[in-house]
């Protein structure tokens, strides 16, 4: 795990997306998480030190040139497990929310985990930055494809600033986007970035013979 306040291991980063909140937004998905979440659906972002490290600087510049390229909404962050890395990413927001850029952010924690007293470090300054948050765990046997950004039916959708109303979500239930961000190959690699049923799509790629890096 990033352990420099101005440092976040990175699995991956999208600079457009219409499907990790309100309108478009950059995505950043964060590597790090040790809460082994079974059937999760992206796996490949809990080990932090096998991805790389990045400065704020250089993800607000990524964040900056995407608002200019593509008129974005907003900005979220998923993973992997963002309060693991709450002081750099709590930094980043800082920068990001003056440029007009809603903020959004997935946890594994409940928000009163977040608020009381065995917080993750820079649990409350994340927190302070973000307009929007969904926490909980994912929970396998409640999954569900029909709440708007959660995968889980204990997950819970937070306003935490007036910027929304649930009105604002209630389209983004069940959307994906399928891209190949230039990773298109003979063995017909995909990526699938949204909050969906995830074994509704994982019968449909298999039956097609597609391999899906889920995001």
């Amino acid at each position: 795990m990033a352990n420099d306040n101005r440092l976040i291991s990175v699995g991956s980063f999208a600079a457009k997306t219409a499907v990790m909140g309100p309108g478009r937004r950059a995505c950043l998905w964060v590597a790090g998480c040790d809460r082994n979440c079974p059937h999760c659906a992206t796996p490949e972002y809990h080990r932090a030190d096998a991805n790389p490290l990045s400065d704020v600087q250089a993800i607000f510049d990524r964040v900056l040139r995407a608002k200019d390229k593509y008129g974005l909404e907003g900005f979220s962050i998923s993973g992997g497990e963002p309060f693991a890395q709450a002081p750099a990413l709590a930094e980043l927001c800082r920068l990001i929310r003056p440029l007009g850029l809603s903020t959004l952010c997935w946890t594994g924690y409940r928000e009163s985990e977040l608020r009381g007293s065995a917080a993750p470090p820079g649990a409350a300054d994340l927190l302070a930055e973000l307009d929007v948050l969904i926490d909980g765990p994912f929970v396998y046997e409640q999954v569900c494809g029909d709440l708007p950004l959660r995968g889980s039916g204990n997950q819970r959708l937070r306003l935490l600033t007036d910027r929304y109303c649930e009105n604002d979500f209630a389209d983004l239930a069940g959307q994906f986007e399928i891209v190949n961000d230039g990773q298109l190959t003979d063995k017909n690699q995909l990526v699938l970035r949204g909050v969906i049923d995830i074994e509704v799509f994982r019968t449909i790629t298999d039956a097609l013979g597609i391999t899906v890096m889920e995001k």
